[in-house]
């Protein structure tokens, strides 16, 4: 038992001494769970708590906040006195946001959120409501979206309105793509990948307009499916039917990806496939584990970051990526169906809504391949510009398409564009029938802004191998992708601290440095235009991964919670996250009101904030080399001087304590015999104590004790002035930890 009890110190000790300065009890078991895939295990070593068996660990330095919250650090030894002095010069003092880089999947995230009670603020019927604080240019730039969950119903009966024999044929005003608007001649079908950018395109900007009112959706559903279905014939294939694979080959898959693979790569003369192995060992494990590397001429894939007990299992691994990836690139497509000018017009709309900038037209031609396995006709340009939703201007010899507004329809676009511009979607969230999703925090800049990436979905997976993909490409081509010039709200790939990161130019120096902001993760960076690279198409697929929130119930201290350390904390976190629908909305405010819940303890993140942001925001802060206003509190005899730094925490605060008072004045407080309070169970709490001179309300807490515990000397921690009071006589409120925050 020694021996075990030994090494969890030494493995406490080893997080503690890599991390500057003390850190709280949850952190340490973050940290402790991360580096080792396990919690601590003090309930094998005797100790119903972690906080006991970290007390009764005497090489462990412990203190506790003014809150009352512990705090943890490890004695410096001999041995370990040289780690302490790197770490303290290599971390600055200042506090460094986080970023979480393309983080693993946790597998037990592809289970539905669990359903837990629900918390809420509670409403202040005297309280006004509070306009939300200015907001960053994060979020003016930013554009999400919401799915709610709808619920499927199933019709019982599907019922086709029979046309009478004396009514007229209804009247069906459609799209005509002829210019001579000639209904008897129909336009021939070509099959075969068609120029996006004709010659005789007619800049209208939409001077034709669509009926709608007209328009039967169900008779031109059956009226496009007749004729789909008249081109077919048991003796032969139109070439128009959907195909039942995306891709047609010219061999059979066996099953197995290694020989696949490599007749893939033969077939379509791609090289010679080059295998290696990569052996890793883990702490502590008695297996050894791999890793494949397999390149297929200029094509590299691996098998992380998946570990395998067995170099087979790693090889297929790695060789069904890399078929996935080049069945994309080199085989021969299908024919496909050429889409209607109803589907033109209902479909590309919501495809440009979800782009912050305007899009190339040969993006969203092979956008829509991809999502709807159609092709758009010759002239889908005449037919979109139609739209009152869609502007579309001529760019460097090619179109370029911009959702827009009705009113907007027909003004010039302010676009600053490249040739090989893409765009990245916007974010869309899907939501659970519950309202409830796994999410992991990227970046907190304040409650009223915290980003989060949706994790455990197919979508956030597919955003993972993307990435390392990703990072494999430009690891190689970074000198091909070098662009000519930045313009200002285009996408890009920038090399961050070692990590390959899309991005979006917010801001372009004349200095040579670029403000990019970081579309997968809510964070801004500043970097030089060198470290800019061209965003290839291929990685622009996958949607934007991060979303902004606030945090519901802490309006009060949106502005208070700007860069707090206890939101930075954090970061990198996974918690539950539930949508409160709100009664009211303001269509200005993209930013979605969230409740976020513990993974493992289910217990409110908002109602925890509260009380640590309040504290934390209250707490005064005077900063070096700089003028502070202050206000002079207390002036003791010896001469010292107390001060308060008057924020906006000190302010609700005062707020707090003035609702307090009012309860207390309808409903004073009844002092219960056996709530008496001692020397042993006062110590490092703060109560409300009613101050004689003031006859105010305070916090205060007990400095010192008399013999016989009758008389206290009680410190009131706001104001820097202790009185003495006698115990029985005084009305002494027990502090709690409520949703008030004192």
């Amino acid at each position: 038992m020694d021996t075990f009890r030994n090494e969890i110190i030494s493995r406490i000790r080893s997080c503690l001494i890599s991390t500057k300065g003390q850190i709280t009890l949850r952190q340490l078991e973050d940290d402790y769970r991360t580096l080792l895939g396990e919690r601590i295990p003090y309930v094998k070593l005797g100790h119903k708590t972690l906080e006991s068996f970290i007390c009764s660990v005497p090489t462990l330095l412990t203190s506790r906040t003014s809150n009352g919250e512990l705090l943890v650090d490890a004695q410096v030894s001999e041995k370990s006195a040289h780690i302490s002095t790197m770490v303290h010069k290599q971390k600055s003092t200042g506090v460094k946001k986080q970023v979480r880089i393309a983080p693993r999947v946790n597998r037990r995230f592809f289970q539905p959120p669990p359903e837990t009670n629900k918390w809420r603020p509670k409403k202040n019927p005297t309280q006004q409501e509070k306009k939300h604080y200015e907001s960053s240019s994060r979020l003016t730039s930013h554009n999400q979206f919401v799915s709610r969950y709808n619920k499927p119903t199933v019709p019982s009966k599907i019922v086709v309105p029979e046309r009478k024999k004396d009514s007229p044929p209804r009247e069906l005003k459609r799209y005509n793509s002829s210019p001579e608007g000639n209904k008897n001649q129909s336009q021939p079908k070509e099959y075969k990948r068609v120029d996006s950018s004709p010659e005789s395109f007619i800049e209208n900007n939409g001077t034709s307009q669509w009926d709608e009112d007209l328009c039967s959706p169900l008779s031109s559903t059956m009226k496009r499916i007749s004729r789909i279905m008249s081109e077919i014939s048991v003796e032969r294939d139109s070439g128009n039917s959907s195909p039942t694979t995306e891709f047609a080959t010219s061999y059979k898959l066996s099953g197995d990806p290694i020989c696949d693979i490599r007749s893939f790569a033969a077939h379509h003369k791609l090289g010679d496939v080059d295998v290696k192995f990569t052996e890793t060992k883990a702490k502590k494990a008695k297996v050894k584990q791999y890793h494949c590397r397999i390149t297929v001429g200029q094509h590299k894939y691996s098998s992380y970051p998946e570990d395998f007990f067995d170099k087979n299992a790693a090889e297929r691994h790695a060789s069904q990526k890399a078929l996935d990836d080049l069945m994309q690139k080199y085989s021969r497509r299908r024919s496909l169906l050429i889409s209607s000018n109803d589907d033109i017009i209902e479909r590309i709309p919501p495809m440009l809504e979800k782009h912050n900038n305007a899009v190339w037209c040969w993006q969203i031609e092979a956008d829509y391949i991809d999502k709807y396995n159609e092709q758009l006709p010759p002239d889908w340009l005449r037919v979109i510009d139609n739209s009152s939703h869609v502007s579309i201007e001529k760019c460097l010899g090619g179109y370029v398409l911009k959702h827009c507004n009705p009113d907007d329809k027909g003004k010039k676009l302010d676009i600053s564009l490249n040739v090989g511009d893409v765009s990245v979607p916007c974010n869309t969230l899907n939501l659970a029938e519950n309202n409830r999703l796994y999410a992991v925090i990227t970046a907190a800049h304040s409650a009223n802004e915290v980003w989060c990436q949706h994790c455990g979905t197919p979508e956030y997976e597919k955003f993972v191998e993307m990435t390392e993909r990703m990072e494999l490409f430009y690891q190689e081509h970074k000198s091909e992708l070098v662009p000519k010039s930045i313009n200002f709200g285009s996408c890009y790939v920038i090399l961050h601290e070692g990590s390959w990161i899309r991005v979006r130019a917010s801001s372009i120096h004349q200095d040579g440095f670029v403000d990019c902001f970081l579309i997968d993760y809510g964070e801004e960076v500043h970097v030089p235009t060198g470290n800019v690279y061209v965003l290839r198409r291929e990685f622009a697929l996958e949607q934007a991964q991060a979303f902004v929130c606030r945090l519901d119930g802490l309006e009060e201290l949106y502005e208070a919670s700007v860069d707090s350390e206890h939101l930075t904390s954090l970061v990198g976190k996974e918690f539950v996250l539930e949508i409160v629908v709100e009664e009211t909305s303001d269509d200005d405010d993209i930013t979605i009101p969230v409740v976020m819940y513990d993974v493992i303890t289910q217990s409110s993140i908002n109602e925890e904030l509260i009380n640590l942001l309040t504290i934390e925001s209250a707490m005064p802060v005077l900063d070096k080399n700089a003028i502070t206003e202050v206000y002079v509190s207390n002036i003791e005899a010896n001469g010292d001087v107390y001060v308060q730094v008057r924020t906006p925490g000190y302010h609700s605060l005062v707020e707090m304590l003035n609702r307090l008072e009012s309860t207390i004045s309808k409903e004073p407080p009844i002092n219960n015999p056996g709530d008496r309070i001692t020397r042993q169970n006062s110590d490092n709490k703060l109560y409300l104590v009613k101050c004689k001179i003031t006859n105010k309300w305070r916090r205060a807490k007990f400095l010192d004790w008399s013999p016989r515990g009758d008389m206290a000397q009680i410190y009131f921690v706001d104001h820097g002035d202790a009185h003495v009071i006698s115990v029985a006589k005084e009305t002494i409120i027990r502090r709690k930890r409520s949703r008030s925050g004192l």
